[in-house]
């Protein structure tokens, strides 16, 4: 690591602007790929990473994995720094190579207030893995379900499952999310998708989520 690398990851604005005057690598990359930018958007350091944005770092630099700061601040929840990300004019939409954007991350990690930045700034709401899963899926696979309420409202696609099938209903109702399957039922989800040959009220049965299931079938479902 450089020096600007640890001054970022460890706050020292005063040291990490001395660098970035003495002409120091902004853009310099560990192994990973990893930028100073990455690291303070890892670690939440709000100043370091407002002189690294207005010293040209590069808002958009992207790790081996594909992670640029944008979606690291999403991961770890650090909803200034993803603010100043945005503001910035960083890619809302970026993948990882997995196809992740930045509000999948956020979806998948329950980080609330960053969803609803990126939605508000316009992010993509159904863009999904290169296996088809959304935000809106993997909020309902993961039982987040204030995140998912957020993305029923700003309009997400509530049948856009993966490419194998299984969509965010028959997900909730495979892993026991009651309260996710409820909320997706409410908006209108479909109930007749099939996974493997059964349908969410099958699924919610064959695992024994027993809520899942009287919630379906008090919702018309077979």
């Amino acid at each position: 690591a450089t020096a600007l690398y640890i001054a970022a990851e460890h706050g020292q604005l005063e040291c990490l602007r001395a660098l970035l005057n003495v002409g120091a690598n902004k853009d310099a990359r560990l192994e990973s790929g990893a930028t100073p930018l990455h690291i303070a958007a890892v670690k939440g350091q709000l100043e370091c990473l407002r002189a690294l944005l207005n010293a040209g770092g590069d808002k958009d630099a992207r790790t081996k994995d594909g992670w640029t700061p944008l979606h690291t601040a999403a991961d770890e929840g650090h909803l200034a720094c993803l603010e100043a990300l945005l503001r910035a004019g960083a890619a809302k939409d970026a993948r990882l190579n997995d196809g992740s954007t930045p509000l999948y991350i956020a979806a998948s990690e329950g980080q609330l207030e960053c969803l609803r930045a990126l939605l508000n700034a316009g992010a993509d709401k159904d863009a999904g893995m290169h296996d088809g899963a959304t935000p809106l899926f993997i909020a309902a696979q993961k039982g987040q379900l204030e995140c998912l309420r957020a993305l029923l409202n700003a309009g997400a696609d509530k049948d856009a499952g993966m490419h194998d099938g299984v969509t965010p209903l028959i997900i909730a109702a495979h892993n026991g999310h009651l309260e996710c399957l409820e909320e997706l039922l409410r908006a209108g989800a479909g109930k007749a998708a099939q996974f493997s040959g059964k349908t969410a009220l099958g699924w919610a049965e064959q695992n024994g989520h027993k809520g899942c299931a009287d919630a379906l079938r008090a919702a018309g479902a077979s």
